[in-house]
């Protein structure tokens, strides 16, 4: 067989389901707490009841008007009923487009209240919308038509990693030591990055700097090579946990990023745990 026939089925060929099924799931528990996070000011957000900045000063940042007051617990019960039948698994090719949908409406109502870590939610969404059906095979395993999701998503977080990576490098990452050190005392500054700023000597965070930044280049090979996955997740783990301890409410960005990776988790060990969730399940 020809590399080029070899590389068309790695892309379009029949592949097994779980990896692209368990990170829809984690994808999806990730979107519902950043929803329900959110939704704890929609009234403002939503709505006519708050502010949004005049469409003829910022042209183009509202292309779908705001609810009504009234409407907005019909939407959030269509948007996140939705959602929770997503993240539970039932009737996904069906319940995945009232979620997109909402997505979109509660991205661009008020394009200047959205964080940027919606355009990803819509972006994997629109995947795993458009993803081909999972059929079952005698022997129960999912199998999906077309691999040509997975590879996408896959590539998605390698371009992502290798993207920020080639940005701190053309920036100053390289060249000084002290810029991590800086970051975590910006707006997002908590409590524990309080006490680490004041703890942790600025060679520590030099060290943090650069391997953060080498795992990002590295991330395209670490995640290619089967045998260095353990190494990628580790990294991982500890990069977009910092995140999320030192960055207030980036840990939804963290969890979002590090739902990615069961993309690239053994099938056999997801096949395991998934076994022994259902049967501690029921």
């Amino acid at each position: 067989m020809s590399w080029a026939r070899r590389a068309f089925d790695m892309v379009f060929g029949p592949c097994d389901a779980i990896r692209l099924t368990s990170f829809r799931a984690l994808f999806c528990y990730t979107l519902a707490l950043y929803s329900l996070h959110r939704f704890q000011y929609a009234g403002e957000w939503l709505t006519t009841a708050g502010y949004h900045a005049d469409g003829r000063v910022v042209a183009g940042q509202y292309p779908f008007p705001p609810l009504p007051p009234a409407w907005l617990p019909a939407f959030a019960v269509v948007y996140l009923g939705s959602l929770a039948a997503l993240c539970l698994g039932w009737r996904p090719r069906l319940t995945i487009w009232p979620t997109l949908a909402g997505v979109i409406y509660v991205t661009f109502v008020d394009r200047l209240s959205a964080f940027t870590i919606n355009q990803l939610f819509i972006a994997v969404l629109g995947i795993l919308a458009l993803a081909p059906p999972i059929t079952r095979g005698p022997d129960g395993r999912e199998t999906l038509r077309s691999a040509w999701p997975l590879r996408a998503l896959q590539v998605t977080l390698a371009l992502q990693l290798f993207g920020a990576g080639v940005c701190k490098v053309l920036g100053e990452w390289p060249g000084e030591g002290d810029i991590l050190w800086h970051q975590v005392q910006y707006m997002y500054m908590t409590e524990a990055a309080a006490w680490m700023v004041r703890t942790l000597p600025l060679w520590a965070w030099a060290g943090l700097q650069h391997l953060a930044l080498g795992f990002e280049l590295l991330a395209p090979a670490l995640l290619l090579v089967p045998r260095l996955r353990p190494l990628a997740f580790l990294l991982a783990l500890g990069m977009f946990g910092m995140i999320a301890v030192t960055m207030q409410h980036l840990v939804f960005f963290a969890l979002q990023m590090l739902s990615f990776f069961v993309l690239f988790a053994d099938e056999a060990w997801l096949a395991r745990v998934r076994g022994a969730l259902r049967r501690r399940g029921g």
